[in-house]
């Protein structure tokens, strides 16, 4: 598979994939939920950098921001979404 394959299954354009691959900006919840759904990736590996754990407490940074950040950590804390 190529590269302009892989970007179309994930609902993105070519030149927004080599971005993402350059890390220019972090991907959307959408794309990380595609590459999850079309190629069977772990959510984890996906979303946690392995060198920003936290080994003290076995906890991870989210490699995510803005809104998305926010309604994970909402989730994660059992708050209510409405």
């Amino acid at each position: 598979m190529n590269q302009v394959e892989f970007a179309k299954i994930i609902g993105v354009s070519q030149g927004t994939l080599t971005e993402l691959e350059q890390d220019k900006y972090k991907p959307s919840i959408d794309t990380i939920i595609s590459i999850n759904k079309d190629f069977n990736v772990n959510l984890d590996w996906l979303l946690i950098d392995p060198a920003q754990q936290d080994n003290s407490n076995d906890t991870y940074i989210l490699n995510i921001e803005g809104k998305e950040k926010e309604l994970l950590s909402l989730f994660f804390n059992g708050d209510k979404l409405y």
